[in-house]
């Protein structure tokens, strides 16, 4: 007689998806905590500057979001990099009504 194999007590409900999502979720948060750090750094060397921040360094920057962004999408970092522009300005933020 064949041993009954004993139910699996793993989390059947968790995709896959699940992993790679934690694993791009901890990546980002990692890359903001850096960029942050260097943000006054950043913004004395990249004035108004858009900039790809990956991997605790700059790895593009230009004038525009457009360029910024397709760079980020050729380099396969759109979902984990910051993407952000350096100014010494002070946000501005509009929320809605």
């Amino acid at each position: 007689m064949a041993a009954r194999r004993q139910p699996s007590t793993k989390n059947t409900n968790r995709e896959p998806s699940d992993d790679l999502a934690g694993q791009i979720l901890q990546a980002y948060s990692k890359n903001t905590a850096a960029f942050e750090s260097q943000r006054e750094r950043l913004t004395r060397q990249y004035p108004h500057q858009w900039v790809i921040f990956h991997g605790g360094k700059v790895i593009t920057s230009d004038t525009t979001p457009e360029r910024v962004m397709d760079a980020a999408f050729e380099q396969g970092v759109l979902n984990v990099a910051v993407i952000g522009y350096l100014t010494d300005e002070p946000d501005d933020f509009v929320l809605p009504a």
